[in-house]
């Protein structure tokens, strides 16, 4: 029996195992490029009156969420058009949060979860900001 016959007939007997090394190496592949392109760190979103209009100078607090939540938060501000952007992040788990002189914040901060430490993340959401009605 010759070398080349002797491979085949291992192929032929180990089929089922090498395809599903394949399809494990393959995705462990494919995860490992998508994690290289999408590891700034970046956390970004919009904050919303309740017309969903974007508030341009709302304050986005952001903190990392445990058991108890002691750190400082990180502080940006929303553009014009609410937009804002968070860099170089490195956490799993955050709490995010707006407000603004004159508006109140019906949700709080709401909570999130990250696929890994620094995975850039769009919030699903706009964070919502109601205007107060003057009395």
């Amino acid at each position: 029996m010759s070398l080349g016959s002797t491979l085949l007939d291992i192929v032929k007997r180990n089929k089922g195992a090498i395809i599903f090394f394949s399809v494990i190496g393959l995705s462990i592949g494919i995860w490992s490029i998508y994690v290289r392109a999408n590891d700034d760190g970046i956390i970004e979103g919009l904050v919303v009156d309740q017309h969903g209009r974007g508030v341009a100078n709302a304050i986005v607090l952001l903190q990392k969420k445990g058991y108890d939540i002691l750190d400082e938060p990180i502080v940006t501000t929303a553009d014009e058009y609410g937009y804002f952007i968070y860099e170089d992040v490195a956490m799993l788990e955050f709490v995010i949060g707006a407000e603004r002189e004159g508006y109140i914040t019906p949700e709080g901060r709401i909570s999130y979860h990250r696929y890994f430490l620094k995975h850039n993340f769009e919030l699903p959401e706009p964070l919502l900001l109601i205007k107060e009605v003057a009395q």
